[in-house]
């Protein structure tokens, strides 16, 4: 695949992230958009990007329309920012 060698990763690993994008209901044009604002998404691991996906689901009760906005977030830590930040904001008072 072409574009794998323009974002520097595996063609196997490419067809996983899309894959797994096309599973949460993101369309083609969804992955684009994404690329677009944050190109490394392309490369991410993932393994790594499902557990973001479903911590923003499951836990933070996000949707996937968050991450259309703001595709950064699944660049950021799992354990070491996300979580960290989102039990932080659960106990601030009038939250």
């Amino acid at each position: 695949m072409a574009m794998g060698a323009a974002t520097r990763t595996s063609s196997q690993n490419l067809q996983k992230v899309i894959g797994l994008s096309l599973n949460y209901g993101f369309s083609f044009e969804d992955i684009m958009a994404m690329s677009r604002k944050q190109p490394q998404i392309l490369q991410y691991n993932a393994a790594s990007l499902e557990n973001k996906m479903e911590y923003l689901i499951e836990e933070m009760g996000g949707d996937m329309q968050a991450v259309l906005s703001f595709p950064a977030f699944l660049g950021y830590n799992l354990d070491k920012r996300i979580k960290q930040r989102y039990e932080t904001m659960k106990n601030v008072p009038g939250k």
